[in-house]
């Protein structure tokens, strides 16, 4: 529609609904108005001619069968019948062309001579008008002669119908249309507030209240489905504003501790100025630039999973392998470490084992949940365990420790939160959250579980690959 009238684009979809019933609406209006009136137009005429017909053949009957009714006295009663066509003409003709009777004697009656010719080359009836006139022309038999009658006749009853019926109907047409200019008015009222609703409830939504969010209508309507959608993407914007606005709060506190005890190291360093000094100064830099990379690199896996690119999401991958490949690195950086690993039994072929994903982040978040059981367990010695439960694989890892409080619980994946537990032990709060994010990236879950008393868990649960 836009195309067909550009300056429609102008318009709000209000003024397009109204404008769009309303033209609809008055067309089909005046279509069905033009059709009354042209059926009832032709239905008069038809009549008329009818009855001018009529008229003809009962005046010729009368002439030719009855003999001895005189004309004069036939002209007189014929004037003075009640059922008389206004200002009618009648004209009967023998078969030479000759007229032997007219209903006015003192009048002479106009006729087209193309009518008469027309009936004596055989044809049966003519229908035609003259100026207001309607004549009709016929051809009679009688006796094996041939007769002509044309009369004509102006219909006064019908016309001065008709013409009523036309300003009834152009009246109904202006009343009728100023009244739906009303209603489309109100109805494309009706049917836009709720998007005119939303729309203001939108224009609220600042980035300083992303809490906020519109009214869904209780009717699932389109208007109800686009609110719904509208909810739903406003609270992942509202997740990546509070993980942004959380990463780079805490990510800009735990930078500025090792940073400053780097600055002082280096300065005690050049203080001293002997030899042995610089070499402690220099592999206390080296471990605290590890940490430093540890965060960075943190920070940007983190950013590259935002991105949620379907075309690094394509491996398959053996859950198995990659499990036993992070613990063997694990034990390499730490020769105390060791794993209680047990495989259920009802994991009995690879394709179990198998899903759709990306080895590297995978291996990235199985090393955070492998060190958080090490870093966080009163023994070196966590339990690790392949489980297939509920059509569902899944990797659950248990340490013996001081283990989180309800309320933490809640907090545990969000704002980079570190629980009490972790006041002993280095870190920055960002493996879980690490973790939480890898998961959902491939239709994983992730949950916190205390077994029984002192005892840690998390369910790494994944769909099998088919």
């Amino acid at each position: 529609m836009d195309t067909i009238f550009p300056k429609m684009n102008k318009l709000s979809l209000r003024q397009k609904l109204n404008l769009i019933y309303t033209v609809v609406f008055l067309v089909l209006l005046g279509v069905s108005l033009g059709a009354v009136y042209f059926i009832t137009e032709n239905n008069r005429r038809d009549e008329f001619y009818q009855r001018l017909k009529d008229k003809t053949i009962t005046t010729f009957n009368l002439l030719i069968e009855v003999e001895q009714i005189n004309h004069d006295l036939f002209q007189k009663f014929d004037r003075h019948d009640n059922n008389i066509l206004h200002d009618e003409k009648l004209i009967l003709f023998d078969e030479r062309g000759k007229v032997f009777y007219t209903s006015l004697d003192d009048t002479k009656i106009l006729y087209s001579n193309e009518v008469l010719n027309s009936l004596e080359k055989g044809k049966n009836e003519i229908e035609t008008t003259e100026g207001e006139y309607e004549l009709v022309g016929i051809r009679f038999k009688h006796d094996n002669k041939v007769y002509y009658g044309i009369i004509k006749a102006f219909d006064r009853f019908g016309k001065n119908k008709i013409w009523f019926l036309k300003w009834l109907l152009i009246i109904t047409f202006i009343i009728v249309g100023c009244l739906m200019v009303f209603l489309s008015n109100y109805v494309s009222k009706i049917i836009t507030f709720p998007i005119r609703k939303l729309t203001r409830e939108i224009e609220q939504i600042t980035p300083s209240n992303l809490s906020i969010r519109v009214n869904e209508p209780l009717v699932k309507d389109e208007v109800g489905f686009l609110a719904s959608k509208f909810n739903e993407l406003l609270g992942k914007v509202e997740s990546a504003f509070k993980f942004q606005y959380h990463f780079i709060h805490h990510l800009s506190h735990e930078l500025k501790t090792p940073l400053a005890v780097m600055m002082t190291n280096t300065e005690r360093a050049l203080s001293d100025g002997n030899a042995e000094s610089y070499k402690n100064s220099l592999t206390f830099q080296q471990n605290a630039m590890m940490e430093l990379a540890n965060i960075i690199n943190a920070m940007l896996d983190i950013s590259k999973m935002e991105t949620k690119l379907e075309s690094v999401m394509k491996e398959n991958i053996r859950m198995d392998e990659l499990l036993f490949e992070c613990m063997d690195e694990l034990r390499f950086l730490d020769e105390k470490t060791r794993f209680d690993f047990s495989l259920d039994d009802n994991i009995q072929d690879s394709e179990t084992l198998t899903i759709s994903g990306n080895s590297r982040m995978l291996k990235l978040a199985l090393i955070n949940l492998l060190k958080n059981c090490v870093y966080y367990s009163e023994y070196n010695h966590p339990i690790v365990q392949l489980l297939y439960e509920n059509n569902q694989l899944k990797l659950r890892f248990i340490n013996k420790g001081a283990t989180i409080t309800k309320d933490e619980q809640t907090q545990l994946f969000l704002h980079l939160f570190r629980g009490k537990n972790a006041e002993k032990t280095k870190g920055f709060g960002l493996g879980l959250v690490l973790v939480q994010r890898i998961a959902t990236l491939h239709n994983a879950t992730i949950e916190y579980l205390v077994l029984k008393e002192r005892e840690n868990c998390f369910d790494l649960s994944f769909m099998p690959y088919t």
